[in-house]
């Protein structure tokens, strides 16, 4: 019961987050924000994650699946999930340079992109309860990846409620510019952790 507990959490948690690129790439065009956009790539990318987690998951479970195999499904999945990080940050921090060179202050409206990233907090905040109280339970790879990855989620999620509600608040305030860099380039620093941290996870187990 516990294991039909935790796919259900997984597929739940590929649902929810498949909305987030949807809804954020329409709010893209709402504003030229580009905490927007880092936000918009970030969740992409985390989607790209849970439905690699759900996929890893569910070869896992077969007992048949000798432990060559599962190292290999597991380091695919690291390797996977490193490549694309690898380029996400590359692109957020090339935005950032463009936004320092074009230096734009944001304009137009960045009320769905707020709304969003204010029920992510809540939604990620409760998957990273629901999967924390899984690993506690009974230790699992994909249930403690799962745990971090709703840690950083929440609290990037936080970051984004205060920039896009600053901008929103402040519209066309000569700081908002200044502070929808440092909001990118928190989203950055945040996916080149995540990097950092798999290709040392990744290194531990080859």
């Amino acid at each position: 019961m516990g294991t039909d507990k935790q796919r259900r959490t997984l597929i739940l948690s590929v649902f929810f987050s498949s909305l987030g690129p949807i809804i954020t790439l329409v709010a893209v065009f709402m504003s030229n924000a580009s905490t927007q956009v880092a936000d918009f790539i970030r969740r992409s990318v985390e989607l790209f994650v849970l439905i690699m987690a759900l996929i890893v998951y569910q070869k896992l479970k077969s007992p048949q699946l000798s432990d060559q195999r599962k190292q290999t499904y597991k380091t695919i999945m690291s390797l996977s999930l490193i490549i694309v990080l690898s380029i996400t940050t590359m692109s957020l921090l090339t935005l950032v340079i463009y936004n320092i060179n074009v230096r734009e202050v944001p304009e137009g409206t960045v009320w769905l992109g707020l709304l969003i990233a204010f029920l992510g907090v809540f939604f990620n905040g409760a998957f990273w309860w629901r999967y924390s109280a899984f690993d506690n339970a009974t230790p699992h790879m994909v249930m403690r990846s799962q745990k971090k990855l709703y840690q950083a989620k929440t609290l990037v999620d936080i970051n984004v409620v205060l920039v896009l509600g600053s901008i929103w608040v402040f519209n066309q305030a000569a700081f908002v510019y200044y502070l929808d860099i440092i909001g990118t380039l928190i989203v950055a620093f945040y996916i080149g952790w995540r990097t950092i941290r798999s290709m040392t996870e990744l290194k531990k187990r080859v």
